[in-house]
Parts: structure tokens; C-alpha cells; sequence
């Protein structure tokens, strides 16, 4: 169970990232540095718990789920952030890519 938590913990991580990874092409100079220390810090924190829990999780099932929550995070961080629009095709891939990473888990 730890390991699931440290594999969603790393997902937010990414999430988070991409949140600074945005900031950070707004920003400049003191905030633009900032930004790049915090984007850092949180994909080196995602990597590790994904590392980690890779010890019990599939390799290929632990870094599509990985992946997958920083993708459906990443369109996420753009629809609040960067006011993009989710259009229903957006949110039909949106669906498929959890489905998948469903699956994945499954089977």
C-alpha cells in the first residue's frame, strides 16, 4: 500500500512541477529563479518516489500510471492556470488515458 501512495505522491509531484514549470516561463528574473529551484525540487522528489516504488510495482505499470497522472495533471494545470478550454474531445482522451492506466493496473 505504501508503495501505491509514494507511486500517486509521485504523480502530484509532477503535477506540481509542471505548475512551476509554468510559472517559471511567466516569470522573470528573482521569480523566473525561484520558480526553476521549486520545478527541480519537485520532479527530483517525483523521480524518487517513483523509484521507489518501483521496488514492488512493474516498471511498465508504475511509469504508465506515473505518467499518465502528470498528463491528465498537465491538462489540468492548463484548463485552471492558462484558462485553456476542455473541449469534449479533450476530455474523451482525457478518458481514455485514465482508462488505460485503469487497465494497466488490472490486468
Amino acid at each position: 500500500m505504501i508503495y501505491i501512495a509514494a507511486l500517486l505522491l509521485a504523480g502530484l509531484c509532477e503535477v506540481v512541477g509542471v505548475i512551476f514549470l509554468n510559472n517559471m516561463a511567466k516569470a522573470k528574473g528573482v521569480k523566473k529563479a525561484a520558480s526553476f529551484i521549486f520545478l527541480v525540487a519537485t520532479f527530483a522528489s517525483s523521480l524518487s518516489l517513483l523509484s521507489y516504488s518501483m521496488n514492488v510495482i512493474a516498471m511498465s505499470v508504475a511509469y504508465a500510471i506515473w505518467t499518465g497522472i502528470g498528463a491528465v495533471g498537465a491538462v489540468f494545470v492548463g484548463v485552471f492556470f492558462n484558462h485553456e478550454k476542455l473541449s469534449p474531445k479533450k476530455c474523451f482522451y482525457l478518458f481514455l488515458i485514465i482508462f488505460s492506466v485503469i487497465m494497466l493496473k488490472i490486468i
